[in-house]
């Protein structure tokens, strides 16, 4: 006789019959058990539509990056070409202000040669009323060739060797050599620098160049600047370096 098997029978009736089968389902799973398929389902779906949604968008943020860095490169050309107006603008800009500066430089070279000549002029009478020399001869000026008087010091001194041949071509670059004669009748050279605005370097040229006709000449020389201003600064150091400063307006 055999022995009853529930389990097995159970089994059998369950797969005979499908109705029993979705009735036990439903005795022993929750709902929420039984819901899981189709809410994998449908988040399935969900993530496959948002799958495809990320897409197009992806692919629509890609085009723009696309549009833009097209943009970017128009762009780009668009400066390489105004930066390369712009190079040209400042090279006109550049060669303006260079032949602004020969202009400038061309019309003070020709304001002080001007301003020269008229101290030049004037030179004998300027030496006699601040240096009291009287006769004065002006002897090196410019568009006055040097004479053979300072020409023939300088090579004397040169060749005994009192002066350097650097000293002599310094003192060639002299704006204006005079010579005259003291209140006691003895010879006085005067070495000048001309300049309208006096600096330093007048001062000093004036005072370096008189040095080196004294020593030359074994003469009294004196050292003088003549423009229309002065600094205090350049007035102290004209004093102190013993040069005479004549303030000679146009």
């Amino acid at each position: 006789m055999t022995t009853p098997n529930p389990i097995s029978e159970l089994l059998t009736a369950l797969d005979n019959d499908p109705q029993l089968e979705e009735a036990l389902r439903q005795r022993i799973l929750t709902r929420e058990l039984l819901d899981l398929p189709q809410k994998v389902a449908e988040l399935a779906d969900t993530v496959a539509r948002m799958a495809e949604m990320l897409d197009r968008r992806l692919t629509a943020v890609e085009e723009r990056m696309d549009d833009l860095a097209d943009q970017q490169v128009a762009t780009n050309e668009r400066l390489d070409r105004m930066d390369e107006r712009f190079d040209r603008v400042d090279e006109r800009f550049d060669r303006i202000e260079d032949e602004q500066r020969i202009m400038r430089g061309q019309l003070n070279n020709l304001t002080g040669s001007d301003y020269e000549r008229k101290v030049v002029r004037r030179a004998s009478r300027l030496v006699r009323r601040h240096l009291g020399l009287r006769n004065a001869t002006v002897l090196v000026a410019i568009n006055r060739p040097d004479g053979d008087t300072i020409a023939n010091l300088l090579n004397d001194g040169a060749d005994r060797g009192i002066i350097t041949e650097d000293d002599a071509e310094e003192l060639d670059r002299a704006d204006i050599i005079l010579r005259g004669s003291s209140p006691e009748g003895e010879d006085v050279y005067v070495v000048g620098e001309i300049s309208i605005t006096i600096d330093d370097n007048d001062v000093d040229r004036a005072s370096d160049r008189a040095g080196i006709l004294r020593t030359a000449s074994d003469t009294t020389t004196h050292a003088a600047v003549i423009g229309t201003s002065i600094s205090d600064g350049n007035l102290d150091r004209a004093r102190a370096r013993d040069v005479t400063v004549i303030i000679q307006n146009e």
